[in-house]
């Protein structure tokens, strides 16, 4: 189950919806634009940032942190290639942005909402 040890959901209590949950085996999620946080499910990165150095370089670290939480496969040599490449090639560092903020539209499509 892609290594998640937890998964929280919170709502209101019903207990004939959550009979039927259990008995069919199912799980209910809900449409990330009807969200009552505009920012769930919303990265929030800056391209027009970059120029400053002290705000690339977090944006690295970032995707460093990412690369070392979620790709765990990786070995420590390719994950420290993967932090240079996105330190000096920028035109990596963007790519990599865009496929982030690209990320809810890509849920959306894969996991449309069922009313």
């Amino acid at each position: 189950m892609n290594h998640v040890a937890r998964l929280y959901h919170y709502q209101r209590f019903v207990p004939d919806w959550l009979t039927q949950q259990l008995k069919t085996n199912s799980v209910y999620f809900s449409n990330t634009k009807g969200f009552n946080d505009p920012w769930d499910c919303h990265p929030c990165f800056d391209l027009t940032r970059l120029d400053e150095p002290a705000f690339y370089e977090r944006q690295v670290q970032w995707f460093q942190r990412v690369d070392k939480e979620r790709n765990t496969h990786l070995s420590a040599q390719k994950l420290e290639e993967r932090a240079s490449r996105l330190r000096h090639d920028r035109a990596f560092l963007e790519r990599c942005i865009r496929q982030m903020v690209g990320l809810e539209a890509d849920i959306q499509r894969r996991y449309p909402f069922i009313a």
